[in-house]
């Protein structure tokens, strides 16, 4: 299955990932929240901003849609 991820390339549209890199951030806030955190404070903690945070997200997110 490796080898055939390694020769294939499969093309994601940038809509699709943005859509799952939006979840991800949902769910990140939603456990932040149970936690007593929000997202202001959570990324002052990690010295990042949102823009950061939500690229970093896409670029997982795209990665993991790919495999």
């Amino acid at each position: 299955m490796q080898k055939l991820l390694e020769t294939v390339s499969i093309k994601l549209s940038d809509l699709i990932i943005e859509s799952e890199a939006n979840h991800r951030l949902t769910h990140l806030a939603d456990n932040l929240t149970n936690l007593g955190m929000d997202v202001p404070k959570y990324l002052d903690s990690k010295k990042t901003t949102l823009e950061e945070l939500k690229a970093k997200m896409a670029q997982e997110a795209q990665k993991d849609l790919q495999t």
